[in-house]
């Protein structure tokens, strides 16, 4: 079926100006290749919080092979991904919109 596909990502920088991006990418063949579907960048500069996301929509019809997965660039380690137990600062989110 056809899904659709966030990645929310809010990041702190720390200190000095900077960037972080982040990614979803899927496979056809259980993970013997990935495709980038979906790339946002947050840049913040000082001690700044910012949140960015990045959408895909997917036909998802072989569930043993068709898969996600999320990856976060962080181009300085001052350049932190947040999380809270309490409420989403980061998240995935995955939305059946209909059959093939």
């Amino acid at each position: 079926g056809f899904w659709w596909i966030r990645f929310t990502g809010q990041s702190h920088q720390v200190s000095s100006e900077d960037y972080m991006s982040i990614y979803i990418y899927s496979t056809l063949n259980n993970g013997g290749s990935w495709q980038a579907q979906a790339r946002a960048e947050a840049n913040t500069s000082g001690s700044a919080y910012q949140t960015t996301s990045c959408d895909s929509l997917l036909d998802i019809t072989d569930l043993s092979n068709q898969k996600v997965r999320f990856r976060v660039i962080q181009a300085d380690t001052s350049n932190q991904l947040e999380g809270n137990s309490s409420y989403n600062k980061t998240s995935m989110t995955f939305i059946r919109l209909g059959t093939t």
